[in-house]
């Protein structure tokens, strides 16, 4: 993916609400469905647009769930026959996207985790909330 210097208010905004118009979802699948279409990574700054956005047009989230970007994820990859590109693929999964924790960020490692099926050695993130 690539990030481009697409004005969001004039090009991706009217179609981010037609899409939020047209299916009740959450910030997670919205924020993959702008990447996926506009062919944009998934930043920090264009997280925010979007989750403004969605703000915006849904009203404020009945509850301030913070939102997780992982940066940086390292796997306990020791002892098993994985290839890298195997290894890539997961990592890749857990860096794509947005993660939440309903029971707060003391538990995004489990909460990716038990997701993925593999545990976690290190993790870095944003916070977008």
């Amino acid at each position: 993916m690539r990030n481009t210097e697409i004005d969001f208010q004039d090009t991706i905004a009217p179609a981010l609400r037609e899409y939020m118009c047209n299916n009740h979802t959450d910030l997670n699948d919205t924020v993959d469905w702008v990447c996926d279409v506009f062919n944009l990574d998934a930043t920090v700054e264009l997280i925010d647009q979007i989750a403004n956005e969605f703000d915006s047009f849904f009203g404020k989230r009945l509850t301030q769930m913070n939102y997780y970007k992982i940066t940086e994820i390292e796997f306990d990859f020791d002892y098993e026959d994985l290839t890298e590109d195997e290894k890539k693929e997961i990592v890749d999964y857990a860096k794509d996207g947005l993660w939440d924790s309903p029971n707060g960020e003391e538990y995004l490692a489990d909460v990716i985790t038990n997701e993925t099926g593999w545990c976690i050695k290190s993790l870095r993130y944003d916070i977008i909330n």
